[in-house]
């Protein structure tokens, strides 16, 4: 059964289409990676932010405790809110930067797949072209000498009356001159 399944199959299709899946994958998890990445961008530039927003309402706190506490105690419970902001982006990041290293490694594996995939269908075709030309040879070269002979013969043969036709009709005068000699004759 598999061998009469394996006669029939188009391989060559088969394998293009697990290659075309392949590098759809591939591409998804480039456009996954890209977005991981710009997340990854925006909450650095976020952390930047709550590490600056931090220092501001430390030195306002500071700045205030002397002139009005109720403004300088606002400013630390401002200053407090920042920092838990900071400490859940970092925590948030940290995660990130583990999923963002683990698609990476997801699509460097797919490329590598896809190119042994690759690899491995040319160097199928190669072989099958080989055994194709093999199969071909060993055809002629089971047909006898003498066989292959008589098809050049024939082969030449044409080609000699088509020249002999294309003369003619090129040459009037030839032809003129080969009645008149065929008259002679």
């Amino acid at each position: 059964m598999d061998q009469a399944i394996t006669k029939v199959e188009n391989h060559d299709a088969i394998i293009a289409a697990a290659i075309k899946s392949t590098q759809t994958s591939a591409a998804k998890a480039r456009v996954r990676l890209a977005r991981v990445q710009k997340d990854g961008k925006a909450m650095r530039q976020k952390g930047k932010e709550l590490e600056i927003a931090d220092a501001e309402w430390s030195r306002r706190a500071k700045s205030m405790a002397t002139q009005d506490k109720n403004k300088a105690i606002e400013c630390m419970r401002r200053r407090k809110l920042a920092r838990k902001q900071l400490e859940h982006i970092q925590s948030s990041l940290q995660q990130h930067d583990e999923l963002e290293v683990q698609v990476k490694d997801t699509l460097q594996k797919i490329q590598a797949r896809l190119g042994e995939m690759n690899q491995q269908r040319n160097m199928m075709r190669s072989r099958e072209s080989v055994a194709e030309a093999m199969r071909i040879i060993n055809n002629i070269n089971g047909a006898t000498t003498s066989d292959i002979e008589q098809t050049f013969d024939r082969w030449e043969v044409l080609i000699s009356e088509s020249e002999i036709v294309v003369k003619l009709i090129v040459c009037p005068l030839c032809l003129f001159l080969i009645l008149a000699l065929a008259i002679e004759g």
